[in-house]
């Protein structure tokens, strides 16, 4: 989430948010989730820089999701999709991501 790192300037490497992520799947599949949170001490290095920078606190505890999905046999109504920025969002406060 550096913005000074390669990976972030990467343009084949993907940094969608996990809000808009799990908006988008839940439009089009019923999931059950099961989520690995990472330690709080290893969380308050970066916590107050990452929120400042428009990252939730949940979103910043998650480390590993799972999912098992079953594909829906209607999408759901989501006005909000065209608005989604899926492929490298703003990192700098200025973006906000669907709640998780």
């Amino acid at each position: 989430l550096d913005p000074e790192s390669p990976p972030y300037k990467y343009p084949n490497l993907n940094r969608v948010r996990l809000g808009d992520l799990l908006a988008v799947v839940g439009t089009y599949f019923k999931c059950a989730w099961r989520v690995r949170v990472v330690g709080r001490k290893q969380l308050n290095k970066v916590c107050k820089l990452l929120q400042d920078r428009g990252f939730s606190k949940e979103e910043l505890l998650i480390d590993r999701l799972h999912g098992a999905c079953e594909r829906r046999k209607k999408a759901l109504p989501a006005a909000w999709l065209p608005e989604l920025q899926i492929f490298h969002p703003a990192t700098d406060g200025s973006y906000e991501p669907r709640p998780l």
